[in-house]
């Protein structure tokens, strides 16, 4: 995929348990222009996995299915030139959560929302329901793990 050319970091964190002091390295992009889709997947993955073309392509190929879909249920022909899965503004980074759902089955993982009603039990203990949470608050997007 197209790698992305965004400041890293490389975080050592140091704790101490019952058995000693341990340590490991966190994976981080930081926010670079609008492309927090983009870092939300790959601070997830923990690697350089999406760059923005990536999830470009992936929004583009849905709104053309889109597209499809409502000139066949409406057999309206018009342009249809509306963009829902990707902006293509100049920061061109503000992705749907159709389009990072996409990008996650290419790691064999499943977006499901928390409201979803399988997850109603699940989600009386949060900490608990999964390893991550995908989360967007004022049209940001970021991931939290455990």
């Amino acid at each position: 995929g197209n790698q992305c050319e965004t400041p890293l970091a490389r975080v050592l964190v140091t704790w101490r348990s019952n058995q000693g002091p341990f340590q490991m390295y966190i994976y981080h992009e930081r926010q670079l222009g609008g492309l927090c889709g983009v870092h939300c997947l790959n601070n997830l993955l923990q690697g350089p996995h999406f760059g923005p073309g990536d999830l470009a392509e992936i929004g583009v190929h849905l709104d053309q299915q889109e597209r499809a879909l409502v000139r066949q249920a409406t057999g309206e022909v018009g342009t249809g030139a509306e963009e829902y899965n990707v902006d293509s503004s100049a920061d061109g980074g503000n992705f749907s959560i159709q389009v990072l759902s996409v990008a996650l089955k290419r790691f064999e993982l499943e977006l499901v929302s928390s409201r979803h009603p399988n997850m109603k039990v699940a989600m009386k203990d949060p900490s608990e329901a999964t390893e991550a949470f995908l989360c967007q608050s004022r049209d940001h997007w970021f991931a939290i793990r455990k």
